[in-house]
């Protein structure tokens, strides 16, 4: 259909003749405009023309794309928009029934309630939106026109869903993992790609693998760790984040005495006891190691080195050789040693720290052997000889394989007081305790 009219009005500086047509050109309303040339002096030329669209400003669909809108909570905002006032789909007629589709319902669908057109998001891309209007026309025929644009559904962001749980390290060099998978959701679907950060690098650092997230202890303080998940739209990916918390615990003072000086202060007053052997440190570093199943004594001297927080190393040289001893110091008074002398093979055993005694059934200023001590400490299926009060008679403490103690007539699982009482005639004095997990304490021991 071709219009026409008449206006006067400038063709550049010239009054002219002004005509214009409404066209339609692929679909879309324009309109054609022509200048003719006017009288008066000067060269003249033919007629110019342009095209313009011609869509309502105030319609939310121009030619072009549409980005729909997501909303705060990841949920996609329809867009309703009334057909009858695009001007692409003049038919002509003030009678048009209107119908929509869509190129990707996957994306968005398109329905038609009249002449409004309400299109509904379904998942993030691009779908082309065909809205038709047709009229009747004379003799049968009809009139039909359609506007089509492209409706983008743009990427949503992932969200934190729940929190990361809080980590405590006890000690530096320790490691601990958070799997922060199931903490983050993306509405679209989409694969989420995980980095972290810390906040305090010199309290604790970070290590990432897939979603996993390893934190590893520095120095004692206190680190916020922030997890940023990531989707992967490769046009506008977006982001979530969450973040919690990592404590480093100040290092434990170890047992182990921090050099030699350290070693004779323990000592003073004390022996090592591990099996059949007492071993008598004299400062700076005289030894003396007693073997009781033989009665031989063994002369030489020692260095202490420490060799961690709970390990050091007591390099014993004797007359006929040299005895290295690798301790491990399960408290301040018990552990375990492996031991090495001159090309024997290594043997294990336990050791504690017992009190030199004044007088006993080995001489002056030793321990019977086997004999308890106060402040040793016996493991389920370990025992020491309880003497009589003045007596040669003894008795074994036991700590039995269930964790309970064992003396005389008592069996407790916390604690055994046998302060002078008495055995068919032996006066005994002992008190006991359950330090938990089945670890018994010598409180008090006389036997004198």
């Amino acid at each position: 259909m071709l219009r026409s009219f008449k206006k006067i009005q400038k063709c550049g500086t010239m009054p002219a003749r002004f005509l214009a047509w409404a066209v339609v050109v692929g679909g879309i309303a324009a309109l054609l405009t022509a200048c003719g040339g006017g009288g008066g002096g000067g060269s003249r030329s033919g007629p110019t023309m342009t095209i313009t669209p011609i869509v309502n400003t105030d319609i939310p669909v121009p030619n072009g794309n549409v980005t729909l809108q997501a909303l705060g909570d990841g949920s996609y905002q329809s867009h309703e928009f009334d057909a009858s006032r695009i001007s692409a789909l003049d038919t002509g007629s003030q009678t048009r029934t209107y119908t929509a589709s869509s190129s990707n319902t996957g994306v968005a669908t398109a329905s038609v309630s009249g002449s409004m057109v309400m299109v509904t998001p379904k998942s993030k891309g691009m779908a082309g939106i065909m809205i038709n209007a047709e009229s009747p026309g004379s003799g049968g025929s009809s009139q039909r026109r359609s506007f089509t644009y492209m409706a983008r559904v743009p990427n949503r962001t992932p969200t934190a869903s729940g929190t990361i749980s809080a980590m405590t390290l006890a000690a530096v060099g320790n490691t601990d993992t958070r799997d922060v998978s199931s903490r983050f959701t993306d509405p679209d679907g989409d694969t989420l790609n995980y980095t972290a950060r810390s906040s305090a690098h010199r309290v604790a650092t970070i290590g990432v693998s897939g979603s996993v997230v390893t934190v590893t202890a520095v120095a004692a303080g206190r680190a916020t760790i922030t997890v940023t998940a990531t989707d992967n739209d490769p046009t506008n990916p977006l982001t979530a984040m969450q973040t919690f918390s990592v404590t480093v615990s100040a290092p434990a003072t170890g047992f182990a005495p921090a050099n030699q000086a350290a070693f004779n202060a323990a000592l003073v007053g004390k022996q090592i006891m591990s099996g059949d052997y007492f071993f008598s440190f004299s400062p700076p570093n005289s030894l003396s190691l007693l073997e009781v199943s033989t009665s031989t004594t063994y002369s030489g001297s020692y260095t202490y080195t420490n060799t961690g927080s709970n390990m050091g190393r007591i390099v014993a040289n004797y007359d006929d050789g040299r005895c290295t001893y690798n301790i491990t110091y399960v408290s301040a008074t018990t552990g375990t040693a492996t031991t090495i002398c001159n090309d024997e093979a290594a043997t294990s055993g336990t050791w504690r720290i017992v009190d030199t005694m004044a007088t006993g059934g080995d001489g002056p200023g030793l321990a019977r052997a086997g004999e308890c001590q106060v402040g040793g400490t016996y493991r389920p299926g370990e025992s020491c000889d309880v003497y009589g009060i003045g007596s040669s008679t003894k008795r074994p403490f036991q700590v039995l394989s269930s964790g309970t103690g064992h003396f005389g007539f008592s069996i407790s699982g916390n604690s055994i007081d046998f302060r002078n009482s008495t055995i068919n005639g032996v006066l005994y004095y002992l008190v006991a305790s359950n330090q938990g997990g089945g670890v018994w304490r010598i409180d008090e021991y006389r036997s004198s």
